[in-house]
Parts: C-alpha cells; structure tokens; sequence
C-alpha cells in the first residue's frame, strides 16, 4: 500500500483507532484501515510511532531514504529477515524467507557474521595513531588481527606469549598458530611480551577495590609495550566466547528436552568420532548434568571438585563452601541462549572492560572489542542454537565464519574443545 511517499507492508489489528483518530484530528467514523493509520501515525511521530500504537501488529515502512521495520511490544506477529551487503529480505513465515535465498543457510549465518565482524573492526580502526591488535593463535583475537591488516598497510600485533627460542622448537603451543598466520599475513608484524617480575609483582600490590587488576598481570606489559610503539588503539577478541564464538553450552540438553532426539544422537556420535569421547561422558556431562535440580547439581558439584590436600586445610575448607556460591550464576542450562545470556549478564565481561580501560589510561592507550559490538550480539543473540555446534564441532558458527580469513589449521584446530 502507498500513501504520499510512503510505502508499508502490514500485518497488523491496531486497538486504539479512537485515540489515535483524535490525535491525528481524523474523523471518527472514518473508514481508514489500520494500515493507513500506521502510515497516519509514522508521517506525525516517525520512528517513535510503535510507542503510540496498541495492538498486535508487524510492519514495515518504505519512506524513500529508510526502512523501517516494527514488531509490537511481545512479538505477537512474527517477523523474521535476513540482511546481507546487498539484500534484505522479509517475510511474516520463515519458509518463505528460506525459499527465497539462494544458498544454504549455515552459509548465509557464516557470511553475515563475517560482514558484521568487518564492519565493527572497520569501526574501532577510526584513528590519527597506529593500529595494534592482540594476536593469541585462537579464533577471535586471530581473526580481529587478521581482518585489521588487511584494512591497514602494517598492523602490530601483540601476544601473551613469550618470544619463541631455538631451544623451544618445533612450537608446539599457541605461537606455533600465530607463526602460520603471519607467514600467511605479511602486514603483520608481531610482538611478543617478556615479563618483568618487578612489574607483575606491582600489580599484586594494586588494591583491587580502587585500582585495576583483572587479567592484567601480561596485559599491562603489553599495553605499554604497544604504547612505546607509538599504538593508541588495540583490538581484542574479549567476549567472543559468550556470543559470536559460543561454544553451545546446553545444546545437547536442549536437544533432548525438545524432543530432537535423532539430532542428539548424530552430534553425540560425531563428536565422539572426532574428538575420542565416550558417548557415555556425553550422556552425563551435556544431558544428565544441566537437567538436575540445582540442590542436586551443587551437591555433586562439590563432591566432584574437591580442592587439593596440599592446600593450607582452613582454606581448603572455605574454598570448598563458597566455591558453588560463586559458580552457581553460570551453571551449564538445557538451553544454548539462556546460557548465553547468563554469561552476558554475569559481570566478568564489564570488569575487565572497565579495568582496561582505566589501566590502559595509564599508557594513553584505548581498547576496541568489535566482538562486543551490538550488531553482533543482536545477530548471534536471534539465531538458532544449532549455528554454534554443529557436525561435532564447538564454536561452529564463528570457524565457518572464518573461511578465507585464518589457516585451515588455525580455523578447524582441536584447541580448548573440550573447555566448559
């Protein structure tokens, strides 16, 4: 339907056509469809018109410069999408969004996430100074590195690590992944960080309760390592390992509980195929343990993570009651978003923003996540649970992403799989 210069498209039954009619100064015994009262509505409040529409409604509006996409206020109307550089496409029933796009699905996820992730790097590299980036031989932080080089003539990059001897090779660690991406990678130039005891020993003395201290014992001296190379920008992967690359935490207690019993068994015999793990430690660790109650869970959680003897007893004893205390917030649920937004909403991921960001002060140095950008989260927060583990593999979602971008060996490694 057209009106003026705008174009709507509209699933919609409005509930307060009366007060809208006075508002608008419409007559009210006017025949106006709700449609047309949507684009009444959108033409006076623009897009602040979903806070003055009552109903169930999905809608989307054309004006010539934007589109303009609304769900009511419990999505009572569904309403999904897809959006790439080039299209975007809707539909009010899933099947005639699947049927429109013209390549598998896994394929479109991976390719989205990929132009996401590239778009928030771009964003973080605005600057008059060098760019510096974290480089581990992980997923995230490799990836971030190697996306950022190849927007810049030179990148820094920086490791934990320290530096490679003869003595220690062939590398058998992370620096043996970092060694292949920058064989792979010549615009980047890498760093690693040795340690100054007197250094970290400062950070001891830091009080934690005024000073920054979270995961700053090798970061601080990486962080002025790159500020003594002239970098006022480094980009990390913090905080992919709640969303962007999630690992499906609870994705086989979910299978189960809906029912997807066939898929459960698949994936179980995959991942035990490929990674030398009893179908029987499935079974107890991703199905059985998510689903107890929490009385039961913390009770054998306790019994199962006994502190060691050589502990002074008094505080192996305390550890041993407040340890469930700490660790019940994030417990492993039969669901893959809840367990997503329990990580998200736990705490760990602000304080080490804000302890960074107050330490890399000290060296005139600012952090960039692009990991944590929000059209990344509400990407990976609105798709399905299977994206993130998948034919065995975890962190499914974001090492098909990473096609094109990291060495085969880095994409697809056995690293931290059997982690959480």
């Amino acid at each position: 339907m057209q009106y003026s210069n705008l174009i709507i498209t509209a699933d919609a039954r409005i509930d307060n056509r009366e007060d809208l009619f006075s508002n608008l100064k419409i007559a009210k015994n006017s025949n106006i469809t709700d449609s047309q009262l949507i684009l009444h509505v959108y033409q006076k409040w623009s897009m602040d018109c979903p806070f003055y529409l009552l109903g169930d409604y999905a809608f989307v509006v054309w004006d010539g410069q934007q589109l303009f996409c609304v769900r009511d206020h419990i999505g009572t109307k569904p309403f999904y999408y897809y959006v790439d550089s080039k299209q975007f496409v809707f539909a009010s029933d899933i099947r005639a969004l699947l049927a429109y796009l013209p390549r598998p699905l896994d394929e479109a996820y991976a390719e989205q996430l990929r132009e996401l992730l590239q778009q928030a790097i771009k964003a973080r590299m605005r600057s008059a100074f060098p760019i510096g980036a974290h480089l581990s031989g992980g997923l995230d932080s490799s990836s971030i590195a190697v996306l950022a080089a190849r927007q810049s003539q030179s990148l820094q990059a920086y490791s934990w690590s320290l530096p490679p001897q003869p003595e220690d090779c062939p590398l058998t660690d992370e620096r043996a992944e970092i060694e292949k991406i920058c064989a792979q990678e010549p615009n980047i130039q890498m760093h690693y960080t040795s340690l100054d005891p007197e250094e970290q020993f400062a950070i001891f003395k830091r009080d934690p309760s005024c000073e920054p201290t979270a995961d700053l014992l090798i970061e601080n001296t990486l962080c002025r390592n790159a500020a003594q190379h002239g970098q006022r920008t480094l980009l990390s992967g913090w905080g992919s390992d709640e969303v962007a690359a999630f690992n499906g935490r609870g994705y086989f207690a979910e299978l189960f509980v809906k029912g997807y019993w066939h898929t459960l068994y698949q994936e179980g015999k995959q991942r035990s195929q490929a990674f030398d793990e009893y179908l029987f430690n499935v079974l107890i660790n991703r199905i059985i343990s998510p689903l107890l109650p929490n009385v039961i869970y913390w009770h054998w959680w306790k019994n199962l993570s006994r502190f060691p003897n050589c502990l002074i007893p008094e505080f192996r004893e305390r550890m041993q009651q407040i340890s469930p205390i700490t660790k019940q917030r994030i417990r492993e649920l039969p669901s893959v978003r809840c367990n997503q937004l329990l990580l998200l909403h736990n705490g760990h991921i602000t304080r080490r923003l804000e302890d960074w960001a107050i330490n890399g002060a000290m060296h005139r140095v600012v952090y960039g996540y692009p990991l944590l950008d929000r059209r990344i989260l509400d990407f990976c927060l609105s798709i399905p649970p299977s994206q993130f583990f998948k034919k065995g593999w975890k962190r499914f979602l974001y090492r098909n992403a990473m096609t094109g971008i990291l060495p085969v060996q880095v994409q697809w490694k056995n690293l931290n799989m059997n982690q959480l």
